[in-house]
């Protein structure tokens, strides 16, 4: 009796087993949730990082879903751009004001803290976890239906082209093997670009741009509520750059949640410590299995190389950035010698952001002190150890 209840058991728990699709299966069917339930269970760094990049996944596709909604593309008569974005063209979108889209934003910004708290604790274990992630699907008009039109690699591609992408080049995409090895490193280098990004979004949510974006408004959206639109502007014939002309103008923005600037300021401190981190463990790494940033002795997928002076001066850049985010370093303005920005004291005691003001210097005049600036021979260091592009590095980097 024992023994049949036994290899009852046995038969069911394999057949659950066969049952429980793979992450990989999951994620390019667009279930996130039922990823995080099957693989991010078991307390470990692996599950960890399942379960963010579920989390992530979710929150880019309600992003993504809110922008379709309202009709985002890119357009510019002028420049000859029509319809570009990174999302598919809505024939039927609704009407978009100022609210929603700080709604939206802000949505994002809840759902970057509920990841920030996923991975507020990583081990030590280590772990390997091969996933293509270019084949990832989102629901973007949200019809119930994922194409392949709708994977990363589609809108990734879209962004870095401004175009949509065909048919034939997503055929010619899925030939290429995109599977990165993941490991615990890539845990630290995703928990330290939450941190970029919840200070990117409180640096934006801090103030009230209702006034820039009603004058761009119509650039973005196919149906903005502004004042323009309503009494039946038109946006062609130059009156794209009216619009940036008027945004730039309007550039004067009240700052209203002057906790935000405070915030924001804690966040980019905190990528410093992950980063410093992640570094450390990139090159403990023994193995070259896949990588996404890979150490000097390991080759990446991506094909981008990192040297050692690479690694030596981006831990140069660190401690620069983190003393002038401190104050202990000022930031240069064209109109004035010997004296620089704290920009420790512009994100914790400014009231608003006028940009036309910065540009001139009138803004700065609060903020100006007498101390050591930043070193301007490092900045030229850095973009010479990373070949002219230490900017678009550094988004890779984190």
């Amino acid at each position: 009796m024992m023994k049949s209840i036994y290899a009852s058991l046995l038969l069911s728990s394999s057949f659950l087993a066969a049952e429980t699709p793979d992450l990989q299966t999951l994620l390019e069917q667009g279930k996130f949730e039922q990823a995080i339930k099957s693989h991010a269970e078991t307390p470990s760094n692996q599950s960890t990082f399942t379960k963010a990049l579920s989390q992530l996944s979710t929150s880019v596709e309600d992003l993504q879903q809110g922008f379709y909604k309202y009709g985002f593309e890119l357009n510019s008569s002028t420049a000859g751009i029509q319809s570009v974005a990174p999302i598919p063209h809505n024939p039927n979108p609704e009407i978009v004001d100022y609210q929603e889209i700080r709604q939206l934003i802000e949505t994002f910004h809840q759902d970057l803290h509920a990841i920030e708290k996923t991975v507020t604790t990583i081990g030590e274990d280590e772990f390997h976890l091969p996933l293509d992630l270019t084949k990832v699907r989102f629901d973007i008009d949200n019809n119930g239906e994922r194409t392949e039109m709708e994977s990363s690699v589609a809108l990734f591609l879209s962004i870095e082209s401004n175009s949509r992408m065909t048919q034939r080049q997503i055929d010619e995409m899925k030939k290429i093997d995109g599977t990165i090895g993941f490991d615990k490193s890539d845990l630290i280098w995703l928990k330290g670009y939450i941190q970029v990004t919840l200070g990117a979004t409180d640096l934006l949510l801090a103030h009230d741009f209702e006034h820039p974006f009603n004058a761009i408004s119509g650039n973005l959206f196919q149906k903005p509520k502004n004042a323009l639109s309503t009494i039946g502007a038109d946006d062609e014939n130059y009156g794209d750059i009216a619009n940036l002309i008027a945004a730039f103008h309007l550039s004067k923005m009240k700052v209203i949640e002057p906790d935000r600037l405070k915030q924001a300021r804690q966040h980019l401190l905190n990528m410093v410590d992950c980063s410093k981190q992640m570094w450390l463990s990139i090159q403990a790494e023994t193995d070259n299995n896949k990588e996404w940033l890979p150490s000097p002795k390991q080759q990446s997928v991506t094909g981008v190389k990192i040297t050692a002076a690479m690694i030596k001066d981006w831990h140069k850049f660190l401690t620069e950035y983190q003393t002038i985010l401190n104050g202990d370093k000022l930031i240069p303005h064209w109109r004035f010698k010997n004296k620089g920005i704290n920009l420790k004291r512009v994100l914790e005691e400014s009231t608003e952001t006028d940009v036309v003001l910065w540009v001139t210097g009138h803004a700065a005049e609060p903020f100006l002190e007498k101390g050591e600036l930043t070193n301007d021979g490092l900045w030229r260091q850095l973009n010479q150890t990373f070949n002219g592009n230490f900017l678009g590095m550094s988004f890779f980097i984190n």
